[in-house]
């Protein structure tokens, strides 16, 4: 994993990114990603707009609790400022805090700008947030079977593919069998 240097305000940066935790004034831009049909076309499909200010209050709310159930961040491109897109964990189970959901949306921009290698960066930048600084025990993410990119970039980040759980969540539109499930465990010293 990649050294992920954090402040305060559990923002962190790697590489030729920045990730700082979702504002108010994010909003707009948040719009333009999850209601992009292209964008969200592996992530239950494009929103409304009235759903995704719900899901961007929902983050802002619950990014504020106590057990932080929904932590997300704008990607920034650290040269160029240039807005990327947004990473974030979910929690979906309060009794077990210490395992979180990982999923990432990137604008056409950033996808566009391979060389670069945003979501590779974002992605293990994140994950090593999450065990070295938030103290995470295990990161997950479900994928559909016919994203490949999502595929390899989660292996990249040392992530394994494994067989989905009982009772486990499924996004909307799809059933347990359309997804792939891959997760990645703290090192233990």
């Amino acid at each position: 994993m990649q050294e992920c240097p954090m402040d305060q305000n559990l923002n962190f940066k790697s590489k030729n990114i920045k990730c700082r935790l979702l504002e108010i004034g994010d909003e707009e831009f948040f719009q333009e990603i999850f209601k992009n049909p292209s964008l969200m076309k592996f992530s239950g499909g494009a929103l409304s707009e009235e759903a995704v200010k719900l899901r961007f209050r929902s983050i802002l709310k619950h990014g504020q609790s106590e057990i932080k159930e929904k932590l997300y961040w704008l990607i920034d491109d650290s040269e160029e400022n240039q807005k990327l897109g947004f990473i974030g964990f979910n929690c979906h189970n309060i009794l077990d805090t210490n395992t979180r959901e990982i999923g990432i949306v990137l604008s056409e921009e950033a996808i566009a700008s391979k060389s670069k290698s945003y979501a590779l960066n974002s992605f293990c930048a994140t994950i090593d947030f999450g065990f070295n600084v938030l103290g995470l025990n295990k990161i997950f993410c479900r994928i559909l079977r016919e994203n490949i990119a999502a595929q390899k970039l989660v292996l990249k980040c040392g992530m394994s593919f494994k067989e989905i759980p009982k009772g486990y969540l499924e996004l909307p539109g799809g059933k347990a069998n359309d997804f792939l499930y891959a997760d990645i465990l703290a090192k233990k010293l």
